[in-house]
């Protein structure tokens, strides 16, 4: 059994899983701010007290300024969150991406945020998660089965190639878009196909997902798409999508972001944890 405390803010379901993995490992936790969870401290404040590490949300801030917190009143700003933590001396800090400004906004305090999303097994398995996601919201949104469907896949990274095998393997006809030679001979190897061009790659689908953070699907692209045509984007900000236009012509986007946090909570909570624990026991 430990007498370490630690505190788990903000974030979504996956902070309670995280909470309570930590909790049969022999930790003192408290919850503070996750959303739709009952909060196990009163405020920002006493869930830090005494707490010997933070285990902050994936991500820690919408904007660089704000904590990813979800509480009555809760516009916890970040230099709150991290004068807090230097005053109250709690020496490890945990969170999932960590940007620029969050890390200069920490760097002001002395402190350092090991960043469990950067860690390669944390993002492949990740990738999984929002994987199986992208598929589960195709089959509850689609009319039809992904068996024979015509789908486009912008982008053959980590979640891509793990999402166009998935695709692949229901019996889906998909074309990856890719930039690189080496990546299209990739393709080729897991048995699909692959096109340089982006309005080549999508015209003909009856689903596009969009991996990459740029605006691919733009105004020139987007009325081409056939009728019915269904995005659903995993990109991070910007997305690939331009979202106005789209809806100009009553494309039907679904921008879905923080899948692993949505869809297979526990399973990404297991996966943050296990991260988190490896560097607590290197302490």
């Amino acid at each position: 059994m430990h007498e370490k405390k630690i505190a788990v803010i903000g974030g979504d379901k996956r902070q309670k899983y995280l909470a309570d993995y930590f909790s049969l490992l022999g930790y003192k936790t408290v919850i503070f701010g996750a959303k739709n969870i009952p909060d196990t401290a009163s405020d920002l404040t006493d869930a830090l007290s005494g707490a010997y590490a933070a285990v902050l949300p994936f991500p820690i801030s919408p904007d660089g300024v704000f904590l990813n917190a979800f509480c009555e009143d809760c516009n916890i700003r970040l230099s709150f969150l991290f004068s807090e933590i230097d005053r109250l001396s709690v020496s490890r800090i945990f969170g999932g991406l960590v940007t620029a400004p969050v890390s200069a906004e920490a760097e002001k305090y002395g402190i350092r945020i090991f960043d469990y999303g950067d860690v390669e097994e944390v993002k492949i398995k990740n990738a999984l998660c929002t994987a199986e996601g992208a598929v589960e919201i195709a089959l509850r949104e689609l009319p039809f089965t992904l068996s024979g469907s015509v789908c486009c896949v912008l982008g053959y990274g980590r979640i891509g190639r793990i999402l166009s095998l998935r695709l692949r393997d229901f019996g889906a006809k998909v074309t990856v878009f890719v930039r690189r030679p080496e990546i299209a001979a990739l393709v080729l190897t897991d048995s699909m196909n692959f096109s340089y061009n982006v309005p080549d790659a999508s015209v003909n689908a009856d689903l596009i997902f969009n991996t990459v953070p740029a605006v691919l699907l733009n105004e020139k692209i987007l009325p081409k798409l056939k009728k019915n045509c269904l995005i659903i984007d995993l990109a991070s900000a910007p997305g690939g999508v331009d979202f106005s236009e789209a809806e100009k012509l009553g494309i039907n986007v679904i921008w879905a972001r923080s899948l692993p946090g949505k869809t297979a909570p526990l399973t990404a909570a297991r996966i943050i944890a296990d991260s988190v624990s490896a560097e607590l026991d290197k302490s």
